[in-house]
């Protein structure tokens, strides 16, 4: 009789992970956000986790009064469960590039609890006006860090007389289609995805081979691995419905919607969701619905969530539609999502100005 073995393993990994974030419209974030307020860059994904930083034109504390800070802060929402310290740095960058000496600073803080601003370095708002590297009231700043990963890898081993296959690096496309009908009626879901009043039933390993981030919570240490089932916070039912039928399906049905409006608004949380999960896919598809449906009406939400995820393109194409000779930068001006781009989101409207201004003769 064929027996079976298994082991499990305990690996610590080291992720090194950097990110830059350029500021436009230097001064007029000094004008808008006071001490203690910032600026939130876009979220990106290091180590399995989201993170994004906090950019303070006037420091954040009462110690850093006079001085441009930069915080690193990660964005789980796992309530301090599982602390990871994390070190890093904050560099002013010059124009090749490269990290400027003399304008480094180091912080650290834990995942699952508020940065320690005691151990920050700063930038001295007036070192930097005077000088170079504060050139057409732009900067930019890279932040340097490591994450620490701990990973519990169970090893299952074959019996002697069954031959091994090998792991494939990807599904081929015309395997999914089979992989799905498996899933949905041969395989029993192990995990109860609950958001609002509503729950989905799913597959974790599923879900893990399409998703990085569901990867980190479904196949790591974290609590998600075991638990029966996971709430999933800051999404409606509907959208979480559509993004498990992308995953399964593999493309984009035509959503339950009311009407233009709605079907626009869908495909924005539908973003959202995609760059959270970092399915970049179907961020893509979101991306060129969003692009196709720009006008007055949509322009500004657009932008703003274009600069938020990191949607350059998308960006692109707002600045195109608002510049001459299309020239519908004055059709928004009075509008409430543009007013309300101007406060949250003043270098993107610095940067738009300075796309569509007619070039000096």
């Amino acid at each position: 009789m064929a027996s079976h073995n298994s082991a499990s393993a305990i690996v610590a990994k080291t992720v090194r992970a950097s990110h830059d974030v350029a500021i436009s419209g230097y001064s007029a974030t000094k004008i808008y956000y006071t001490h203690g307020t910032y600026i939130k860059s876009a979220n990106f994904l290091a180590g399995g986790r989201r993170w994004y930083l906090r950019y303070y034109p006037n420091g954040c504390c009462s110690f850093d009064r006079g001085c441009v800070t930069f915080l690193l802060y990660h964005d789980d929402g796992d309530n301090g469960q599982y602390k990871v310290p994390v070190g890093y740095n904050i560099s002013l960058l010059g124009p090749d590039g490269n990290p400027v000496q003399g304008y480094r600073t180091f912080h650290k803080t834990t995942v699952g609890e508020p940065a320690d601003y005691e151990t920050s370095g700063l930038f001295g708002a007036t070192d930097l006006e005077q000088s170079a590297y504060l050139k057409d009231d732009a900067f930019t700043v890279r932040c340097k860090f490591t994450v620490p990963m701990i990973v519990t890898e169970t090893i299952v081993q074959l019996p002697r007389n069954e031959p091994s296959s090998p792991t494939p690096t990807q599904v081929p496309a015309d395997v999914h289609e089979t992989l799905v009908h498996v899933f949905s009626d041969e395989v029993p879901t192990d995990v109860a995805l609950e958001v609002g009043d509503e729950t989905f039933r799913a597959h974790r390993r599923f879900l893990a081979a399409q998703s990085p981030v569901c990867a980190a919570l479904f196949t790591g240490s974290m609590r998600e691995n075991t638990a029966p089932s996971v709430r999933i916070h800051d999404m409606e039912p509907r959208v979480l419905e559509a993004m498990l039928g992308f995953i399964y399906r593999g493309n984009l049905l035509p959503p339950h919607v009311v009407d233009e409006s709605d079907r626009i608004d869908m495909t924005q949380h539908l973003l959202v969701a995609a760059d959270r999960y970092h399915l970049q896919r179907l961020k893509s598809i979101c991306e060129e619905k969003l692009r196709r449906h720009i006008n007055t009406t949509t322009v500004a939400t657009t932008m703003e969530l274009a600069h938020r995820h990191g949607c350059h393109t998308l960006k692109d194409a707002c600045y195109d539609f608002l510049a001459p000779p299309r020239g519908n930068l004055k059709a928004i001006l009075k509008s409430e999502g543009f007013e309300q781009l101007i406060i949250d989101y003043p270098s993107v409207v610095v940067e738009l100005l300075a796309r569509v201004a007619p070039s000096p003769h």
